[in-house]
């Protein structure tokens, strides 16, 4: 699979329902900015958290 190709490269996804970003692009924009704010020490290979790769980029907006 080509996502998990550029996973292993170190390349991450975020992704939205098109519902979402049409319905509530500025929830959509904060869930970006808290999902940098979290993994911003990441390129520098500190981990913040521990991956989840079944759940990684997933996001549901409430």
């Amino acid at each position: 699979m080509r996502q998990e190709k550029l996973e292993s490269l170190g390349i991450r996804f975020l992704r939205f329902k098109d519902e979402d970003v049409k319905k509530d692009l500025s929830e959509v924009a904060r869930a970006i900015t808290n999902w940098v704010e979290l993994h911003k020490n990441d390129s520098l290979g500190i981990m913040t958290h521990p991956p989840s790769p079944s759940k990684e980029g997933e996001f549901e907006l409430n």
